[in-house]
């Protein structure tokens, strides 16, 4: 004989199914707010692109400037470096000319100065014979102050000498010439160093 009978009978009970959902209607408000969210979104990323793109482009445009600035540099050195000598040659066998024909306002502006110091005094002015004619020809004929020129052949190529109120200068075109020598040879030296030291 069957218990079935003693128990409950559960067969005939099911679970209670959950309510399918409801689609849920979204407020318009809230997709605007989202539509706007994801438009921002979107934008920045593209400013952020457009900003490392142009980032990218300028570390690579100042790299080019600095290799030609560089190389312009190079370029300018070596030059510079080739020519010096030539440059060198050149003044220096225009320059004794010019130191020539400067001789006599050099002697000019010493006068004047002398004559400022030294009012009423007069002034001998011994030019070597290569100076002479430059000196004569800057002076005036009928000057204003005491001064005679006169031709020494003791003194050396581009030297003048000026006595006055029993003391004397000496103006000697060799030292400035000299000068202008040293100063270009140590341009030309430094012009070298540089083009070889890069």
């Amino acid at each position: 004989m069957s218990i079935s009978h003693l128990f409950e009978d559960f067969g005939g009970f099911s679970a209670p199914q959950p309510e399918p959902e409801q689609p849920q209607v979204a407020n318009e408000d809230d997709m605007l707010a989202s539509f706007e969210q994801g438009y921002k979104a979107g934008w920045d990323d593209a400013i952020n692109a457009k900003s490392e793109e142009h980032a990218s482009v300028s570390a690579e445009l100042d790299r080019k400037l600095q290799d030609l600035s560089f190389t312009y540099h190079e370029a300018r050195e070596a030059i510079v470096a080739d020519l010096a000598p030539t440059v060198e040659k050149a003044i220096m066998s225009v320059l004794p000319e010019i130191a020539k024909q400067a001789v006599g306002a050099m002697v000019v502006e010493q006068l004047n100065t002398i004559i400022r110091e030294n009012s009423e005094t007069p002034v001998v002015l011994s030019a070597a014979p290569d100076a002479y004619q430059p000196v004569i020809d800057v002076m005036p004929e009928k000057p204003q102050f005491p001064v005679e020129v006169v031709r020494d052949e003791s003194l050396s190529e581009g030297q003048v000498r000026f006595e006055f109120a029993e003391r004397e200068r000496l103006l000697d075109m060799s030292e400035v010439l000299e000068a202008v020598s040293e100063a270009l040879t140590a341009f030309t030296h430094e012009t070298r160093k540089e083009a070889q030291n890069g």
